[in-house]
């Protein structure tokens, strides 16, 4: 198992062979999961900086470590039991319902006998493998003032959760706001670890609001337990249907208004950040297990 720092500054032309390798880990594991949803007849959008390394960087963002995607919530079931099926001994599907200590209202691909793990997870026991970040969607409130409620309270339990459950969460506030923000969350770990209060499932009641409307047609649909409730909302007509964009070796499907939606969230997303804003943060702890040789020219093969 192998301890990396974090901070480095890439750019376009240097190479780094672990972020190279983890590339194409992850390139491995798109093309095993597009091949389960085509055999599944399961819809799939590459998303957020994978969409935008698709149209432009026809890829991967240099230095970028992850992958995101978004799937339908009605399909991750579906997807989840594909995968223990087709690929029982190389994947498993992390989620706050498999595992009750998973902080988060994602899902994770997790890719067996790896390990990745950023500072604020260094100590949870799930298991935390090199992944595909999963955000699964759910239908919306049509109504305004229902859809705030919804947004509002799926996220407080969710970020309540993560409170209860993450020892060192991300703050992303620096100065004397980040240090009210840490003060604050420490006393309020401490609150929800208390006798009676410890057995409230708060990720369950997240999940109660934020599929409160499947089931019921609406116009939009969304992810809303990220750092802000109102990133990741969208109406369908900008999702579906999806097109087909080069992705390295591969083909992804993106929203049908992918530059709308990217440019709501970047800004001018084509043109790169500065570089030393172009900074590869590894996690606390990276192992790349069986999967340590792995190249770029191994997965397009």
């Amino acid at each position: 198992m192998g301890r990396v720092a974090s901070g480095v500054v890439a750019s376009e032309d240097n190479r780094d062979e672990r972020l190279e390798t983890l590339h194409a880990i992850i390139l491995m594991m798109l093309r095993d999961f597009s091949l389960v949803c085509e055999k599944e007849g399961i819809p799939w959008i590459a998303s957020f900086g994978t969409a935008l390394g698709a149209l432009r960087n026809g890829g991967f963002i240099p230095w970028d470590d992850d992958a995101d995607i978004c799937i339908m919530r009605c399909d991750l079931e579906r997807l989840s039991a594909a995968v223990r099926r087709d690929f029982p001994e190389k994947y498993d599907v992390i989620s706050a319902e498999t595992h009750p200590r998973y902080p988060m209202l994602t899902a994770r691909l997790a890719l067996k006998g790896t390990e990745f793990r950023d500072d604020a997870l260094a100590t949870m026991d799930f298991p935390s493998c090199i992944f595909l970040d999963l955000f699964p969607l759910d239908n919306l409130a049509d109504d305004d003032r229902a859809f705030r409620r919804q947004a509002w309270r799926s996220w407080l339990f969710n970020k309540l959760a993560i409170c209860k459950l993450v020892k060192r969460p991300c703050i992303l506030a620096r100065g004397v706001r980040g240090k009210v923000l840490k003060m604050g969350t420490t006393a309020m770990r401490a609150l929800l670890n208390l006798p009676g209060v410890r057995s409230i499932d708060l990720n369950g009641r997240a999940y109660a609001w934020h599929t409160r409307y499947d089931g019921t047609p609406t116009k939009r649909v969304g992810f809303l337990c990220d750092t802000d409730r109102f990133w990741n909302v969208y109406e369908l007509d900008d999702l579906f249907p999806v097109r087909m964009v080069p992705f390295e070796s591969m083909t992804v499907p993106i929203a049908n208004k992918a530059e709308k939606l990217l440019s709501n969230l970047y800004g001018d997303y084509m043109t790169p950040p500065p570089a030393e804003q172009r900074t590869i943060h590894y996690p606390e702890i990276l192992d790349f297990g069986p999967y340590a040789h792995l190249t770029l020219d191994d997965v397009a093969r």
